[in-house]
């Protein structure tokens, strides 16, 4: 092979670990389907829309959810409500804590949603939650979220490193939602929202197109 193209420099860094030259890999970030680019919706005020959006599996973090949720109700009067956006493995055992949760009715469990609905869905929300546990090789739901105006607070995995317009937080439920009552705040989430809207730019067509040329 005589060049590699990785999304991120966390996947060239895993490569080069592993043996691979150096020299033959170039970074070439994925490029934004641009019908996310839509305008934001939410007034980031309250009651304030949280959303999730991924496969309901363990190493998404997807079980974390309900936890954190009653972790931030400790912590807030003010209203929120999570929608989760996705299926998978574990969604009966978030059903099952919703049952159980006694923020049950501060979460919708939406289920799959088609592609051409999700800008809509990104920019009528004022925060994304990503609580993963793994190290993902680059997640489009970082760049489809920025790009729709939606800022994000993830685990402090590569992606939240590389991005701006999104806030990082140790893996843990109570430090999760404490950073979750942080930033239910109008000008942080505006701040945020403007930030990866500026950031999302570098992952036009036109510039990954140069890139590879």
């Amino acid at each position: 092979i005589d060049r590699f193209h990785s999304v991120s420099e966390h996947v060239k860094d895993r490569y080069v670990r592993a043996g691979f030259p150096e020299d033959k890999i170039k970074v070439t970030p994925s490029i934004i389907d641009e019908k996310f680019f839509v305008e934001h919706g939410s007034d980031f005020e309250n009651p304030y829309y949280l959303l999730f959006v991924g496969y309901l599996k363990k190493h998404k973090g997807a079980g974390l959810l309900v936890p954190i949720m009653e972790e931030l109700d400790k912590k807030t009067d003010k209203e929120f409500k999570l929608t989760i956006v996705g299926s998978g493995p574990i969604e009966e055992k978030i059903k099952r804590q919703m049952k159980n949760s006694s923020v049950s009715d501060k979460i919708e469990l939406r289920g799959r949603v088609q592609n051409s609905e999700l800008p809509g869905v990104y920019a009528s929300h004022d925060l994304l939650v990503n609580p993963v546990k793994w190290e993902e090789p680059w997640g489009r739901v970082f760049l489809e979220s920025l790009s729709a105006g939606t800022p994000i607070l993830s685990t402090d995995i590569e992606n939240a490193k590389a991005l701006k317009g999104v806030q990082k937080v140790e893996e843990d439920n109570e430090k999760f939602a404490e950073k979750l009552y942080e930033l239910l705040d109008k000008d942080e989430l505006e701040k945020l929202s403007t930030q990866g809207k500026e950031e999302m730019n570098k992952y036009m067509p036109e510039k990954t197109v140069d890139n590879i040329e």
